[in-house]
């Protein structure tokens, strides 16, 4: 650490170290170009409060989807969008397991909350069907798609099995999450994960996300929550 000799006047100003990346103090991640980064989230422990979908919204500077809540649950923004790439779900738990539900009760107290997100596949079928190369997948192993390049011929639409990809009929052009490439390449852990308060979204390398959930999920089955389960895993629905 190179010091002005200046400087040396004002020796309790002086950090005794140059300051770590931010990525290293808030997700303990160093971000790393040639890894593949990814999110972890953990259902259990998601209250809801939609800090992920505005902090996108606004570090993504997204406009807002027509308001409109769904049946009796605080889903506001319905599903993923061009202008929404994050989307927390309230899946309404009507009746008990194995029965069907005949008819809405008067009061609904019971949802499971899950903050719904691009899963960056690889292979991306996404990426796969683009004709013109605007979707590309970058040195974190996610896939963004390049807006210069996007002819909006919508092909990488209805090619995502999981309805992520959506065109916005504004501009023309397909849009998605970018796991906040922009941030990914500045040392900064995506603005979602950064603003959950609960740490229900957690981002990281995805070796080390695999065996942070492999030990959440034996943690939950430990105390009798065998229902629980890493979505992908092997043997899992």
């Amino acid at each position: 650490m190179s010091i002005h000799p200046r400087a040396l006047e004002h020796t309790q100003s002086i950090l005794p170290a140059l300051i770590p990346e931010e990525a290293v103090l808030t997700a303990g991640t160093r971000i790393e170009p040639g890894r593949a980064y990814g999110f972890f989230t953990d259902t259990t422990v998601c209250i809801g409060c939609k800090a992920c979908e505005v902090a996108c919204k606004e570090w993504n500077a997204l406009p807002a989807d027509d308001i409109g809540l769904t049946g009796q649950s605080y889903d506001n923004t319905g599903a993923l969008s061009a202008n929404t790439w994050r989307h927390v779900a309230f899946v309404e738990q009507i009746s008990k397991g194995g029965e069907r539900a005949t008819e809405m009760p008067p009061f609904q107290s019971n949802w499971l909350m899950m903050s719904d997100v691009c899963k960056h596949c690889n292979p991306a079928p996404c990426l796969e069907a683009c004709p013109t190369g605007a979707l590309f997948r970058t040195e974190f192993d996610t896939v963004v798609v390049q807006q210069d390049i996007c002819n909006g011929c919508g092909y990488c639409v209805p090619s995502c099995p999981f309805g992520v990809v959506d065109l916005n009929f504004l501009d023309g052009h397909a849009h998605k999450c970018t796991l906040c490439y922009d941030r990914l390449k500045g040392g900064l852990e995506p603005a979602c994960a950064k603003s959950c308060p609960t740490d229900a979204i957690q981002f990281g390398a995805l070796d080390e996300l695999h065996e942070r959930a492999e030990k959440r999920v034996a943690a939950l089955h430990e105390p009798g929550v065998p229902n629980a389960y890493l979505y992908g895993a092997p043997g899992t629905p």
